[in-house]
């Protein structure tokens, strides 16, 4: 039997890196363009485990799911091992499931992991895509001495460096139809891989204004926000040190740190006498998140790595300036929206913050709106589900060829 041809299109989206019920910046990405595929009249089945399952419940996305574990993993953060077990169990029970999945029109990786790309190259569709949202970092650079990934990070900084390099390889022999890179700086990188060019394009973060609009500034104001989780990656020893410098020369200095950091930061935060001044809300998201970041004068980003910061344009959206070191995620920034510091130099990190602090103060800040405009329109989710569609909407193995 034959779907007729007017039939809506069927999608796959595959994402078995779910291992617990914490939201990251990959999922928002993907929820978010599940929603406007569905919207759009799209079927699609979810292939994951119980973690993705809770995803689509709390989103209330129209969508089948297809179970690739027994039960919400027992595993945390700090379990490498144990998640490298979840993967390999749900990549394998992804083969056996999709034997009695039918064909679909198009199957779309939700990231580059290899657990995901096994199941992506194991199913029936007329094309295939995946998504790069970090550049791994390299294999060597993971192996020294003074690695940005010390300790227990340094197995989680191998795995993604093997993973990424045997996802690429194999798409790239399996011919898959298409790479989307979370960044435009990445289709370089994979055209010297042997990726044609006209097979890679940039697709947006994909910021959902409406939410952003929504948040009213919360009260009092904070002169410092940040986003994100304790990983040595993200600079969180240069954030408190920069906290305290801002807070023997700022009066009455507030800060807010929003994320699960109680018992990471904590200790440290009451080590350099900021208890007080610092904030910790936990976990917190949408309007409510958005509204604490609008109450900030400056938001704090001295991160040594990133893929693409997805919370550095969220500040940018809220009309809140970002500080950060000059990373070379950030390069596609505007200039007039992220103030940019010599990467791990805390002096000058504070510097920049304690200026911009007063200037706020002050109220002689000014946030250009022209720029933060056109970054709005660039990247939000109509830009976004564009890129999306130029790909699933597409005749077979004509996908975003121009």
């Amino acid at each position: 039997m034959t779907r007729n041809s007017t039939a809506s299109p069927r999608g796959l989206l595959i994402c078995n890196g779910a291992y617990d019920k914490r939201l990251a910046g990959g999922d928002f990405h993907f929820l978010r363009l599940a929603q406007r595929l569905i919207a759009r009249g799209h079927q699609l089945t979810l292939l994951g485990g119980h973690a993705l399952a809770h995803r689509r419940d709390t989103w209330a996305l129209k969508a089948e799911v297809l179970l690739t574990d027994d039960h919400l993993p027992d595993v945390s953060e700090q379990d490498r091992l144990g998640i490298l077990r979840d993967y390999a169990g749900k990549a394998r029970r992804s083969t056996a499931v999709l034997k009695d999945a039918p064909e679909f029109d198009y199957a779309y990786a939700v990231s580059d992991s290899w657990a995901d790309t096994i199941p992506l190259l194991a199913c029936r569709a007329k094309r295939r895509a995946l998504i790069l949202h970090m550049r791994a970092p390299a294999l060597l650079d993971c192996l020294r001495p003074q690695s940005l990934f010390p300790g227990e990070h340094r197995l989680a900084s191998i795995h993604y460096a093997l993973s990424q390099a045997y996802s690429l390889r194999r798409a790239r022999r399996a011919r898959v139809d298409h790479i989307f890179c979370i960044r435009p700086a990445f289709i370089e990188g994979l055209v010297q891989r042997g990726f044609a060019r006209e097979q890679c394009s940039w697709m947006p973060v994909g910021y959902d204004p409406a939410v952003i609009d929504a948040a009213r500034p919360a009260s009092p104001r904070c002169d410092v926000v940040w986003v994100g989780r304790a990983h040595p990656q993200k600079g969180t020893a240069d954030l408190l040190r920069a906290l305290a410098a801002l807070k023997s020369r700022i009066p009455d200095f507030k800060a807010v740190l929003i994320g699960n950091l109680r018992d990471t930061l904590g200790p440290g935060i009451t080590a350099l006498g900021l208890d007080g001044h610092v904030a910790l809300p936990g976990y917190v998201s949408g309007v409510e998140k958005f509204s604490l970041v609008k109450s900030a004068r400056v938001f704090l980003l001295p991160s040594y790595y990133e893929g693409a910061p997805a919370v550095a344009g969220e500040a940018v959206l809220c009309g809140v300036p970002v500080v950060a070191y000059a990373i070379e995620a950030l390069a596609e920034m505007p200039d007039a929206l992220v103030h940019r510091v010599p990467c791990f130099d805390v002096a000058q990190l504070t510097e920049r913050a304690a200026t911009l602090i007063a200037a706020s103060r002050a109220g002689t800040l000014t946030v250009p709106e022209d720029a933060v405009r056109a970054f709005r329109d660039a990247n939000d989710l109509v830009a976004a589900e564009r890129a999306m569609l130029r790909f699933v909407e597409a005749p077979p193995r004509q996908a975003l060829r121009r």
